[in-house]
């Protein structure tokens, strides 16, 4: 989790694959709204990478 100096109301996520062991920045962030509530965005923002994995793209969620 990483919140940059420049943009204090955003927090960005990021993760490290399995695999490769490269570190991935999530696209899903959490924003701090002027009414005090975070609302998650997927939209672009100031320090958003050219790619971006999704947080839960490889876990299987069992169906009730």
């Amino acid at each position: 989790m990483v919140i940059f100096k420049d943009e204090p109301n955003t927090t960005y996520y990021y993760g490290v694959k399995k695999k490769e062991k490269d570190v991935v920045q999530f696209c899903e962030k959490d924003v701090l709204g002027k009414d005090g509530v975070t609302d998650d965005t997927e939209k672009k923002t100031k320090h958003s990478e050219e790619s971006c994995d999704y947080a839960f793209k490889n876990r299987k969620f069992d169906k009730e």
